[in-house]
């Protein structure tokens, strides 16, 4: 959570100034100065109300210039506006490249007064991952603010996609306030039906909070319900999100990796039903663990929702009809873990050196699996090279 806060509160603050000396002198004020290299006006839509024409304009620096966000700085290439019909301001957006099928990278809306009522920022995708009680993916912070200025709530949106349903929604904490006071927050866990909640927290004036939790209605659309104490109990132990990336490590338990390795087997068997089974390799149970003791130090102090753990052997893994051949041989090793039904990548790739053809031979064995309550499910075997 402090993490989390962290993020969403260095991001309220926006201060932007930018100033651009260009051919052409048009200056503009709009949070600052700025000296754009073309303004353009088009049509963005009709007034569904008094069937007005709605425009906006469009400002484009060749040279980038640059927006002021604390410690950070934003390059801008593009900056739309929209106007209302009385032609009052009352959306803003701002591209660091040209705007064609892209998001913002950010985005201001005003109320028919002219004060800014609500502020989008546009996470990438590699910045988008926040750990709070799961790790979860914010494409976009959303702080809404009431006539006088003050927060009235801050949201990360993110997008659920699981067999029940895909819609964008909340994700993590929402914070909402009343005159700049935090009053309430939401944790919102969405996850397949059964496994879905809220955590309801509401703060009084003398610094205590209560908790209630009921189940995602806003994921499901569906009633509120306030979820018994055996019900919160089952749901916060079978949540989706429970299993870690260390879970790999159960593997090293021979009941389990005995199962594992009889997974591999079949499913190389299957596969090479009407091949020659010598044109292909596995792992070993003695990669295997070789493997997994020495990401073991490694696993108990990283988190990642994504994490490869990369380490690389020289162990002679060649189909036996090149076995005698073969020189220089090299493995990598390494994982990709999806904490959502605790599902688990295993990459393997190796290669070796032919003297009599003079040639490098790469490939790679993929393994998919998901752990489930101590056993292997979900098994998958894939290869290329």
């Amino acid at each position: 959570m402090p993490i989390v806060n962290h993020i969403l509160l260095l991001l309220v603050f926006l201060c932007i100034s930018c100033e651009q000396k260009t051919a052409e002198k048009a200056t503009f004020l709009i949070k600052g100065k700025f000296s754009p290299d073309i303004i353009s006006t088009y049509q963005y839509g009709v007034d569904p109300y008094t069937n007005e024409n709605l425009f906006a304009k469009k400002y484009i620096f060749y040279k980038d210039s640059v927006f002021y966000r604390g410690e950070d700085t934003l390059v801008c290439k593009e900056l739309h506006q929209y106007f209302y019909p009385n032609g009052k301001l009352y959306r803003e957006k701002l591209y660091n490249r040209e705007s064609w099928g892209l998001e913002p990278l950010a985005e201001y809306w005003y109320n028919t007064d002219g004060k800014l009522s609500e502020y989008i920022y546009y996470f990438s995708k590699k910045d988008s991952v926040i750990y709070d009680r799961d790790t979860v993916e914010c494409h976009s912070l959303h702080i809404s603010y009431d006539s006088n200025g003050k927060i009235e709530e801050r949201t990360c949106m993110g997008q659920e996609c699981n067999k029940d349903a895909c819609t964008g929604i909340g994700v993590g904490t929402r914070f909402f306030y009343k005159d700049g006071k935090l009053i309430e927050t939401k944790y919102y866990h969405n996850d397949i039906l059964g496994r879905d909640y809220i955590i309801h927290r509401t703060y009084d004036n003398k610094g205590g909070h209560r908790d209630i939790i009921t189940n995602n209605y806003d994921l499901y659309e569906t009633d509120k319900v306030i979820l018994s104490p055996r019900e919160v109990k089952r749901r916060l132990r079978e949540s989706s999100y429970y299993c870690k990336i260390k879970n790999i490590l159960l593997l090293k338990n021979k009941t389990l990796q005995a199962e594992f390795f009889r997974k591999i087997e079949a499913t190389t068997a299957e596969q090479y039903a009407e091949r020659n089974r010598d044109e292909t390799v596995n792992i070993t149970p003695a990669m295997l663990n070789k493997y997994l003791n020495d990401i073991e130090n490694n696993l108990n102090t990283q988190v990642a929702d994504t994490t490869t753990f990369e380490r690389m052997y020289h162990y002679k893994l060649v189909p036996p009809e090149f076995a005698q051949q073969a020189s220089n041989e090299k493995n990598k090793i390494y994982i990709r873990f999806h904490p959502k039904g605790c599902d688990f990548t295993l990459y393997l790739l190796y290669s070796y050196y032919l003297k009599e053809h003079d040639v490098v031979v790469e490939s790679s064995v993929i393994y998919y699996f998901t752990i489930i309550n101590g056993k292997i499910a979900n098994f998958e075997r894939d290869e290329a090279g």
